[in-house]
């Protein structure tokens, strides 16, 4: 993967989550440290229309052509120390005006240059771009990340009481 797309996913990730570490837990449903191929297919569903990334591609590169079989805690911070930390800061500036902003229109416009010229080589991890999809899946991805959120809460309550 190019610097340019670690970047994009890093920012959706920030903007959607707060933080790389908070979209790791959150991601992970079970809360046993490590992201399954179900809890990353269900994240890399909801995000793709927003990151227009191929989450395949993405679990391949981060499990180790699929045969470590999760993304572990380290896993997912070796694949995001790929960027340096000047660019991460720039990644967590652009993330927190998109955040603040519920920029992500403008924010496909500038990568539309970089879209168009990866699609050009027929090697594009891109998905059709469709806005109306795109809201629907945030909405969608803000509601499974809080029923995550619930029964995580409610395992750890259970596992206390049990």
């Amino acid at each position: 993967l190019e610097n340019w797309m670690i970047e994009h996913l890093a920012m959706v990730l920030i903007s959607t989550y707060g933080s790389l570490r908070k979209a790791f837990h959150s991601i992970n449903g079970t809360g046993n440290g490590a992201i399954s191929h179900i809890e990353w297919c269900t994240a890399s569903n909801l995000l793709e229309n927003r990151c227009k990334l191929n989450g395949d591609t993405l679990w391949k590169v981060m499990t180790n052509g699929g045969k470590d079989g999760c993304i572990t805690r380290s896993a997912w911070r070796d694949f995001f120390k790929r960027l340096s930390p000047e660019d991460m800061k720039k990644v967590r500036l652009k993330a927190g005006r998109m955040r603040k902003n519920n920029a992500y229109g403008k924010y496909a416009e500038y990568l539309k240059p970089q879209r168009q010229q990866q699609q050009q080589q027929n090697n594009s991890p891109f998905l059709v771009d469709d806005s109306i999809v795109n809201k629907a899946l945030s909405t969608c991805l803000g509601i499974i990340t809080a029923i995550a959120s619930r029964t995580r809460n409610q395992h750890l309550i259970t596992s206390r009481n049990g």
